[in-house]
C-alpha cells in the first residue's frame, strides 16, 4: 500500500496530535501514525497539566471538554515530611491570571479532546495499529516512512517526518542521531483511587527518607496517587503482595485507609519508569523530533506532556515557513531547536536537582531538603521564580545567591515580603 502526504508524523501522542492541530487550515495533508490499535482509555495514572499546557489547550478552544470529562483545578500544593509537619507549600495564584493554576485530569481526557478536534479536519488521517518500520530514502535524501499495520506493508511518501514516538523513538535510532539515556535508580507506583471524603482541593507531597508519595485529586470523585520505590524492587513489592504496599500508603497518610480497599489486584496497580533523554540534535534533513524522543525528563517538573505540546507550538510555524520556501533542510529546520532545546535543558537539569536531594536515603541530606523547602515557602520571591519554571512560564534557575538564601546561609536582600 502507498500513501502520499506533506507530513507524517509518527506517534498520536499529545505532541504529536497537537502539532497536527496546530497546522489546521493550512493546507496541508498530514498522516499519523500509532502503534496502538486505538485511542487510549481510562488508566491508572493522572496527567498534571500546568499553565504553559493549559494555556496552549485553551487556545484550541480545548479546555471546556477537558473539564467536562474529568479535570481537577488545583491551586496549591503541600509539601509534607513524613511523620512531621507541613515544610512549606506553592500557590499557583502567585502566577498571572487566567492560568493560575494546575489542572489535574487524566491522559486519555486529553487525547480524546485533541481528536475530537481532528475529526473534523479532512486532510488529516490517523492510522491506528500502524508500526513505524523505517525510513523511506531516495539517495541521501528521506522522502517518508516505511511502515507495518498487522501483515500489510505501507509506505508513505511526505515531505517532512516527525518523530513523536517517546523515550524509545524508533524514528530517532532510525535516522541515528547521538543521544544519551539516563534510567533513575526510581520508578513509581501510579492507582487511581476513590477520593476520600474530607480531602480538600489542595495536593499533598509527602517526603521522607528515600520515600515520597503525592496524592493528587483528580476529580471530586478520584484520586491519583504515585509511590516512589526503587525501580530493581518491583518484584519484590509484588512478592510481598498488595496487603503490605497499602499498610505502607497509610501508615504514611491514614485516609488513604479505605480507599485502599477496593485496591484487589496488581492489574489496578501502574508502573511509571523515569528516564532522560538527552539528544544532541533534534533535526535533520526532511526530519524533525520532539517530545519524550529528544528531551524526556524526571516526573518531578511535571512537565512531560506540557513539553511536546510546547514542542508542536514552534515547530508548527517552522513547518510554515519550510513549505513557503520549499525547503526542508537541517539548516531550514534548526530554528525550532533553537527556540526549545534551552528551555528544556533548564528543566531537566533542575528535575535531576530535585531528584538528587528528594529522592534521597541519607538523613542528612533529608534534612538539608526539609530546611530548603521551609526557606522557599517563606521566601515569596524565591517562590515566584521556582513556580515560574515548574509551571513552564519562565525558565529562571536559581543563581549562587538564591540557593545561599534558600539555604538560610545568607539573608534576603531583596525587599520584597
Amino acid at each position: 500500500m502507498k500513501l502520499s502526504c506533506d507530513i507524517v508524523i509518527v506517534g498520536a501522542g499529545a505532541g504529536g496530535l497537537l502539532l497536527a492541530l496546530a497546522l489546521e487550515g493550512k493546507g496541508y495533508s498530514v498522516v499519523i501514525i500509532e502503534r496502538q490499535a486505538g485511542p487510549m482509555k481510562s488508566s491508572r495514572r493522572g496527567e498534571l497539566l500546568q499553565p504553559c499546557g493549559i494555556r496552549i489547550l485553551d487556545r484550541f478552544g480545548l479546555l471546556g471538554q477537558i473539564r467536562s470529562g474529568g479535570g481537577h483545578e488545583t491551586h496549591r500544593f503541600h509539601f509534607l515530611r513524613i511523620g512531621g509537619p507541613r515544610l512549606s507549600s506553592m500557590n499557583y495564584r502567585q502566577l498571572p491570571p487566567p492560568y493560575d493554576y494546575a489542572l489535574i485530569t487524566q491522559p486519555h481526557i486529553v487525547q480524546a479532546a485533541i481528536l475530537d478536534r481532528l475529526a473534523h479536519v479532512r486532510q488529516i488521517e490517523i492510522l491506528w495499529g500502524t508500526v513505524f518500520a523505517g525510513l523511506h530514502w531516495d539517495g541521501s535524501s528521506i522522502r517518508g516512512i516505511r511502515a507495518v499495520r498487522e501483515t500489510e506493508e505501507i509506505e508513505i511518501e511526505a515531505s517532512l517526518v516527525i518523530g513523536a514516538d517517546g523515550v524509545e523513538s524508533a524514528v530517532r535510532k532510525a535516522i541515528d542521531i547521538p543521544y544519551q539515556k539516563h534510567s533513575y535508580r526510581d520508578s513509581y507506583f501510579t492507582m487511581l483511587l476513590d477520593r476520600p471524603s474530607g480531602f480538600d482541593h489542595d495536593a499533598r507531597f509527602y517526603l521522607g527518607h528515600g520515600q515520597i508519595l503525592g496524592l493528587f485529586p483528580v476529580s471530586d470523585e478520584k484520586l491519583y496517587l504515585f509511590y516512589m520505590i526503587p525501580a530493581v524492587s518491583v518484584q519484590d513489592y509484588r512478592r510481598r503482595g498488595l496487603e503490605d504496599l497499602k499498610n505502607a500508603l497509610t501508615a504514611i497518610d491514614p485516609v488513604l485507609r479505605n480507599p485502599l480497599k477496593g485496591l484487589a489486584s496488581w492489574e489496578q496497580v501502574g508502573l511509571m519508569p523515569c528516564y532522560r533523554i538527552t539528544a544532541k540534535t533534534w533535526v535533520r534533513d526532511g526530519l524533525a523530533l520532539m517530545g519524550d524522543s529528544v528531551h524526556a525528563m524526571n516526573p518531578h517538573m511535571a512537565q512531560g506532556r506540557n513539553q511536546a505540546m510546547e514542542d508542536a507550538m514552534a515547530l508548527s510555524p517552522v513547518i510554515e515557513s519550510c513549505f513557503k520556501r520549499a525547503d526542508f533542510s537541517r539548516d531550514a529546520l534548526l530554528h525550532y531547536e533553537f527556540v526549545r532545546k534551552p528551555a528544556t535543558r533548564v528543566l531537566q537539569k533542575m528535575g535531576d536537582e530535585l531528584t538528587w536531594l528528594w529522592n534521597t536515603g541519607n538523613p542528612l541530606l533529608a534534612r538539608l531538603r526539609d530546611r530548603i523547602l521551609k526557606n522557599i515557602g517563606q521566601n515569596p520571591r524565591l517562590q515566584r521564580k521556582t513556580l515560574f519554571t515548574i509551571s513552564g512560564f519562565a525558565a529562571q534557575p536559581f543563581n549562587l545567591l538564591d540557593r545561599l538564601i534558600a539555604l538560610g546561609i545568607f539573608p534576603e536582600l531583596s525587599k520584597e515580603t
